[in-house]
């Protein structure tokens, strides 16, 4: 099959999914509805992960404040895995079919769930470095300025507000992800 023939399949497959399970009412709110449900967002599954998983969050805040770039460069990565397994699951499950239905949502969802969790951890552990760059090192203060700043970025033009979102959330989950890709590696001898 041409490239260009998956593309436009691909789209469709994308497009049809959107408009069956009503995605794109989601997708086309005010920018002020976003930006308090991103914000919320942020908030509850930053709590969550900040409560369960404390030590995590704080490894990745210490690790992308130490080398910003790097932790910037795994997080670009995780975004480009990320979209790739949304799109794989979404065209494998498009292929399915019950009762004249496909499961291509299925994909989009947990690609969908995927940022979600990525969103709110980069932007917890973003939050969390500029309260401590700031002097006032707490963890419920990083979380709500993460939020803030999630939302604010929700605020922006979509095109701006993406780019935003992705640079953000690269920067703060590139630490947790370069923790766990260099865990394995030995101490020196």
């Amino acid at each position: 099959m041409p490239v260009g023939a998956s593309v436009v399949g691909l789209s469709s497959v994308i497009g049809m999914t959107l408009q069956v399970s009503g995605l794109e009412r989601l997708l086309s709110v005010s920018t002020p509805v976003r930006a308090g449900g991103t914000f919320l967002l942020v908030l509850l599954l930053g709590s969550l992960l900040r409560w369960r998983y404390e030590l995590f969050v704080d490894e990745a805040r210490s690790t992308s404040m130490s080398h910003p770039l790097a932790a910037t460069g795994y997080g670009i990565v995780t975004h480009l895995v990320i979209a790739f397994a949304a799109v794989y699951l979404t065209v494998k499950f498009a292929q399915i079919q019950v009762a004249g239905q496909t499961f291509a949502i299925v994909g989009l969802v947990v690609g969908i769930g995927l940022v979600g969790v990525a969103g709110a951890l980069g932007f917890t552990v973003v939050g969390e470095a500029l309260v401590d760059l700031g002097g006032q090192p707490t963890q419920w203060a990083g979380l709500v300025v993460g939020s803030v700043i999630a939302g604010g970025v929700a605020l922006a033009d979509p095109t701006v507000a993406a780019v935003g979102w992705f640079l953000v959330v690269s920067a703060g989950v590139g630490g947790a992800i370069h923790n766990w890709i260099h865990a394995s590696v030995g101490p020196d001898i």
